[in-house]
């Protein structure tokens, strides 16, 4: 990350060094959290953020004070492209059981679809509905990451499991 910002300014070998230290963490979920801030967000933030941009969060991100994130969507996967695929199979359905094709219940469900759709882009509502790994206050940052890696490297063995676990 560059030294202006409060980076080391280091070349790919530290980072594989520290890949492969991250390695050895019993648990997939904090080396990917790490990974995504040191490899993905804050490089792209270091590259094409603005200057003022940069002063507000990747600063921050490489003092350790703030996580970044990296929001990523698949294509098709989006409220408008769900909508659109549902229509077709609808007006295909209508046709194949020789009914006239009403565009008028088609778009009406249309439009359902995608307010469903952002009604439950929500934060809170997919952290409530337990989608995500939740919400952090950006403030408790180093709490949270501190007590997570305490997780990871703790040595205790688990006890052998007694009974069935029953899931929903």
């Amino acid at each position: 990350k560059p030294e202006a910002y409060g980076g080391a300014a280091l070349d790919y070998s530290y980072s594989m060094v520290f890949a492969e230290t991250l390695g050895q963490i019993r648990c997939g979920g904090v080396p990917m959290a790490i990974g995504v801030q040191t490899d993905m967000a804050t490089p792209a933030l270091a590259r094409f953020g603005s200057d003022e941009l940069r002063k507000e969060f990747l600063a921050p991100a490489i003092a350790g004070d703030y996580v970044a994130c990296i929001g990523v969507s698949e294509p098709g996967a989006g409220s408008e492209q769900a909508a659109g695929t549902m229509a077709i199979v609808m007006e295909a359905g209508m046709k194949r059981k020789g009914q006239a094709v009403d565009h008028h219940q088609i778009d009406a469900m249309t439009a359902k679809i995608i307010e469903n759709f952002e009604r439950q882009q929500n934060a809170f509502v997919t952290s409530a509905s337990m989608l995500d790994d939740g919400i952090i206050d950006p403030r408790d940052t180093r709490n949270v990451l501190g007590f997570a890696l305490s997780i990871c490297t703790d040595t205790r063995t688990a006890r052998p499991m007694q009974f069935g676990v029953a899931r929903p």
